[in-house]
């Protein structure tokens, strides 16, 4: 495709000038969901010495952009404010949709633009180690003493954790009946000096009854209305009611209700803005989700103590840096990891290491200065709503998934490569993949009181050839014995699912692992194995004394056995074991039991509790060696004794 030539109207001067977009340039329309399409005027305005925001800008000749994205795009959009009320949907779809996020894997709100190229093989600048050193050492001018000489980087998530410069995004719905409209209103000249952008962000907008802005120092927020694929950026903005909000700035963008795509490849807001940089850099935060599933896959944004003034660079409109120091990287522009380096080794935390991945594949983008550290922004939990978890929060999917370590303070920005100001490459050729996939199992529980075993696993592939195949394999040890060869089912061999159901043998204990392998043919090296021994039930243990046999669901295979008589006792056959547990039921008058494998003792089990509980094991010491023989329950009260089953683990 050859160069394209365009007519149009310089904005603000009303003469008409002959732009050269350059090669590739894509002018694709969105489609609302509420009617109406996007039209947007691509190109560069000559008078601005920027290029428009909205549509899939390549450079002619070089992948460095002409200017900026410009304040404002021309736009004679007929996309409505509002959509149409659909009668039809209900509160439970409306809540549906308010608790759902953007920034989750399976909705990513900005999936084939810029935040998910590929930017491994981008150019570097020549200075790059000089910036890298730069910013390493740059927190310690902002910092009190006490912080000074240790402290680098850190996070913005608000609720209560981390600093509050994140950017919380609220979902609407404007065509549902039971949707919430506020009335938003400014008389910043920012706004006002645009027809455009002041009707779309002014008068009622649907939001979320909880939206309130970050409580950072720019109080601002963002709302994609799925009704009509419109999202909203708000900045300095108060909650006057319940109803009314005030704002200073603000920006606007379409979408097709699911993805910012077709049309803006850059991310730029068309009109306004509700930050700095101008571009819809919340949409590069990094997402609760995304880190419960183990994966960032996008772009990732980041605060910097100041950035160098006076330099702006592509897609960010606008700069508000400080620093005059020739190695001061610049707002907008990207940083990256080496493509070769090993990230694994780096001994990372948890969650440095999850966004130095996405760094080295997607890159990362200075989107503000903060005045203290660099600030990886994540998602903020306000967004879904007071009745929701905090996902950071301890006992949050994210939390728990971290380890509960959310600390970033040990990201490597001493191995940070710098891409060019103003860098506007589209797509970068994929390096080849040498990079084995690495796999995962889901955890078994420890024990298990059915036979039929779900198992799960899954891989990651930082290589970039994406996950082919899978191979499972397990080891089987059974009651009176040790573990036996790897067995390796022929339907989990060279398998496309990530799931299947083992049938378990009552007494034996199973420890599962899978491998992956890549579209590029390299094999990932076999999981740690996770296991889990199934029960044996009470009806195989003989029984010496008097024992009412009992039959209910509630019951581990549907069945229990029960006395109150001191010294009835239970017998196993010949087990070898390195520990053991019981699956009884507790309750508030329940007994105790004394447990040994042959000769020996094991230990003591108390079956109370302030109310009946069933199916509870209750583990016993792990022993110093394998033990083998008979195990033997025998009561020492004459208080209530209901025994379930037992569990017996072996040596790994």
């Amino acid at each position: 495709m050859g160069k394209i030539t365009r007519r149009t109207t310089a904005a603000g001067i009303g003469i008409a000038v002959i732009l050269s977009l350059g090669p590739y340039v894509a002018d694709a329309a969105v489609t609302s969901p509420a009617g109406g399409s996007s039209n947007t005027t691509p190109g560069i305005d000559p008078a601005r010495g920027c290029v428009y925001a909205g549509f899939d800008y390549r450079p002619s000749g070089t992948d460095l952009a002409a200017g900026p994205l410009c304040y404002t795009t021309p736009d004679n959009s007929t996309i409505p404010r509002l959509a149409a009320v659909n009668p039809t949907k209900t509160a439970a779809q409306l809540t549906s949709v308010q608790t759902s996020s953007p920034l989750a894997p399976s909705t990513y709100l900005a999936g084939n633009t810029m935040a998910t190229r590929d930017i491994r093989t981008a150019p570097r600048l020549a200075n790059s180690a000089e910036i890298a050193s730069f910013v390493q050492n740059l927190p310690a001018r902002y910092l009190p003493a006490q912080f000074a000489s240790w402290l680098r980087t850190s996070i913005n998530v608000g609720g209560g954790i981390g600093g509050n410069d994140n950017i919380p995004i609220y979902v609407a719905d404007s065509s549902n009946p039971f949707q919430t409209l506020a009335t938003f209103s400014t008389t910043d000249t920012r706004v006002t000096s645009f027809p455009k952008l002041l009707a779309i962000t002014s008068g009622p907008v649907p939001v979320p009854t909880w939206a309130v802005p970050s409580t950072g120092g720019d109080h601002a927020l963002a709302i994609l209305d799925k009704g009509t694929g419109i999202m909203r950026g708000y900045f300095g903005v108060t909650k006057v009611t319940a109803t009314s909000f005030t704002y200073a700035n603000a920006s606007y963008l379409y979408t097709d209700g699911s993805n910012v795509t077709p049309d803006n490849y850059w991310l730029g807001y068309i009109q306004g803005s509700n930050s700095v940089v101008g571009i819809a850099n919340e949409l590069t935060q990094i997402g609760a989700a995304e880190v419960a599933n183990g994966s960032i896959n996008h772009m990732v944004s980041v605060t910097f103590p100041s950035a160098k003034a006076g330099v702006i660079s592509f897609p960010a409109k606008a700069s508000d840096g400080r620093l005059t120091e020739a190695a001061a990287p610049a707002e907008g522009q990207v940083f990256t990891l080496p493509a070769d380096l090993d990230i694994d080794a780096l001994g990372l935390s948890p969650l440095s290491k999850m966004i130095a991945k996405a760094v080295q594949r997607y890159g990362g983008i200075i989107s503000d200065q903060n005045y203290w550290t660099m600030a990886f922004n994540l998602e903020s939990p306000l967004g879904a709503g007071p009745g929701a978890p905090n996902p950071w929060a301890t006992g949050g999917a994210a939390h728990s998934a971290l380890g509960g370590n959310l600390g970033v303070n040990d990201f490597p920005w001493w191995r940070t490569e710098w891409l060019p100001v103003g860098y506007a490459g589209r797509v970068c050729a994929t390096p080849a993949d040498t990079v084995a996939p690495v796999a995962s199992m889901v955890p078994l529980a420890a024990a298990h009181l059915r036979l039929d075993i779900p198992v799960s696993w899954a891989a990651t592939d930082q290589g970039g050839s994406g996950v082919a195949i899978y191979d499972v394999r397990y080891r089987k040890a059974l009651l009176g014995s040790g573990f036996g060869a790897f067995i390796y089912p022929t339907a989990q061999q060279s398998t496309t699912t990530t799931s299947t159901t083992l049938t378990g043998e009552q007494g034996s204990e199973y420890c599962v692992s899978a491998r992956a392998t890549d579209a590029a043919g390299n094999v990932g090296a076999w999981t740690t194995e996770t296991c889990t021994a199934v029960a044996l039930d009470d009806r195989a243990m003989s029984r010496t004394g008097e024992w009412t046999l009992n039959s209910s669901a509630v019951h581990a295979f549907g069945t229990s056995v029960e006395t109150r008589e001191l010294g009835a006792s239970l017998q196993t056959a010949s087990v070898s074991t390195k520990r053991l547990g019981l699956v009884v039921t507790t309750q508030d008058e329940g007994g105790y039991v004394r447990v040994s494998i042959g000769q020996t003792y094991v230990g003591r089990i108390a079956m109370v509790s302030d109310k009946t509980r069933h199916q509870r094991v209750h583990w016993l010491p792990l022993l110093p060696q394998t033990l083998t023989g008979p195990v033997t329950i025998t009561t020492t009260s004459t208080w209530r004794v209901i025994i379930d089953g037992m569990v017996v683990q072996h040596q790994r």
